[in-house]
């Protein structure tokens, strides 16, 4: 199942630490082209996640969007990719990490052809155009229980508000 919500939560949420939802040793991770061009791979840093969703590069780079001087920053989407009941229960209590595997996998690929459809709008000489870009900034995350404390895989795709056009 998958559902989608804007980003409420910052990286002590998604990394479990405000909570006990995560799965041992679960880091988030970055995926995404757009991600890698902001030279964001491999495990997430909580403080750069937490300046991401402030629409700040960890350089300090203002990269949200500016009206009149202000910041008007959207973090970005959560798409939450839940598995089915009984696929939780066999890889949870009944310890099949093939599983979970192929449950991070499955939402892997998911992300990456939600990244084929990225794009942005792009203003000049006062005409808007709507470009696909096909780069991501996404991080994920994979907990194993639901904020009642029921057994639940699922993983956040935390798409950020954030791509690059071309030149």
């Amino acid at each position: 199942m998958l559902s989608v919500e804007p980003i409420h939560g910052d990286a002590r949420y998604y990394g479990g630490e405000a909570n006990f939802e995560t799965l041992e040793n679960a880091d988030g991770h970055w995926l995404g082209k757009g991600a890698a061009i902001l030279g964001l791979e491999g495990k997430v840093n909580p403080e750069v996640f937490d300046e991401m969703l402030r629409g700040h590069r960890a350089d300090g780079t203002v990269i949200s969007r500016q009206i009149a001087g202000n910041e008007t920053n959207r973090p970005g989407m959560d798409l939450t990719f839940g598995a089915p009941k009984s696929l939780s229960i066999l890889a949870l209590l009944g310890g099949d990490t093939r599983l979970i595997d192929a449950h991070n996998e499955a939402v892997r690929l998911a992300m990456l052809e939600v990244e084929k459809s990225v794009n942005t709008r792009l203003t000049r000489d006062g005409v808007t155009t709507t470009v696909t870009t096909g780069n991501m900034v996404a991080a994920v995350y994979t907990h194993d229980t639901n904020r009642e404390g029921e057994m639940h895989l699922h993983s956040h795709g935390l798409l950020f508000n954030v791509t690059r056009a071309g030149e």
